[in-house]
């Protein structure tokens, strides 16, 4: 009567994949003209993550380079004019229970998005790496490559996730045939005992049981007639 599902549903493993790291997606300004490159980032406090769009925003005046950063759902500035000193190191910027690392020197005006991760299919992973390698170059070319790593990473577990799925069904089927196998034998073994009957042993048993039950009965009956009378 147990019931297990024979495949994996195409849409679950094709097209509903999240892009970016899983929890949230990058995405460069499309003026952007510095050597800035961010990285996939990771959700380093989850009970504060609000699930907000934010904006980072460089300025450089006077050979000094700041960022702002701006959660544009609630046009508020969490984040407002930190230095950024890049010397060949990443630096983390953190806001809101996010971490993103950032490369190179961004020119002023430059912007970088962080967005909640969507559903994105495999087919259109593949199709913005083609591009990216088609179109892109420098710096532009380096974002593009990462952020296609990223969500062919996110494929990659989601191909791992649903073939862990199929194999914990194949270990139910094998351990429900490994029970229907100890039901079968102990099924075997009572038939066996009801239909390979050894009739004279049956009939020694069942005369030495009567007998048996025979002094039994006797016994108690002359213990249930004695009373004081018998003795006077």
């Amino acid at each position: 009567s147990r019931q297990i599902a024979l495949n994996i549903s195409g849409a679950e493993l094709f097209q509903r994949v999240r892009n970016g790291n899983g929890s949230f997606t990058l995405g460069v300004g499309a003026g952007n003209t510095g050597s800035g490159v961010i990285g996939p980032g990771s959700v380093s406090d989850p009970a504060a993550a609000t699930g907000h769009s934010y904006q980072i925003n460089f300025t450089v005046a006077g050979g000094v380079t700041t960022y702002d950063v701006v959660d544009t759902t609630t046009s508020t500035t969490v984040v407002a004019g930190q230095p950024y000193n890049y010397s060949g190191a990443p630096l983390s910027v953190s806001f809101d229970g996010l971490t993103v690392d950032l490369y190179g020197n961004p020119a002023n005006g430059d912007t970088f998005t962080v967005s909640p991760s969507t559903d994105q299919s495999v087919f259109t992973t593949i199709r913005n790496l083609v591009t990216a390698l088609r179109g892109g170059r420098g710096t532009a070319l380096v974002n593009a490559l990462g952020f296609a790593l990223s969500d062919l990473d996110q494929a990659l577990e989601k191909g791992l996730s649903q073939r862990a799925a199929v194999g914990i069904r194949l270990r139910e089927i094998d351990a429900t045939n490994a029970v229907g196998e100890q039901f079968g034998l102990q099924y075997q073994t009572a038939r066996s005992k009801l239909t390979d009957v050894d009739y004279a042993q049956a009939v020694s048993d069942l005369n030495r049981e009567q007998v048996s039950l025979q002094a039994a009965q006797q016994s108690f009956v002359r213990v249930s007639q004695l009373s004081l009378f018998d003795y006077l």
